[in-house]
């Protein structure tokens, strides 16, 4: 999985709980469910709900970018594998559920 495909997976999970918040729904009461979703997924689902529930606006691809870099390690110890560091004019980097 891209950045770019973690990126639109929080994109869709930060909507989804705006509006769910929007109709009236309290902020305590949501929860990321499924248990189809991998670790990967799962956390930034749990991102896109953190920033949307405490008003965060929704993160720039940019800002996702450094959110995931700054968040290797806490990737790698969910024993997941961060590929190398995007080198500028070369494309995201692909983080990949370890085997």
């Amino acid at each position: 999985m891209t950045v770019s495909q973690l990126y639109s997976l929080y994109r869709a999970g930060h909507a989804e709980a705006r509006r769910t918040l929007d109709a009236c729904a309290r902020a305590h009461e949501l929860s990321v469910s499924g248990a189809a979703l991998t670790r990967l997924e799962r956390v930034v689902l749990e991102l896109a709900l953190h920033d949307a529930t405490n008003g965060t606006a929704m993160r720039s691809a940019e800002s996702f970018d450094r959110a995931v870099e700054q968040g290797a390690d806490l990737l790698r110890s969910l024993g997941l594998r961060v590929g190398p560091p995007p080198t500028r004019g070369a494309g995201a980097p692909s983080l990949d559920a370890a085997a």
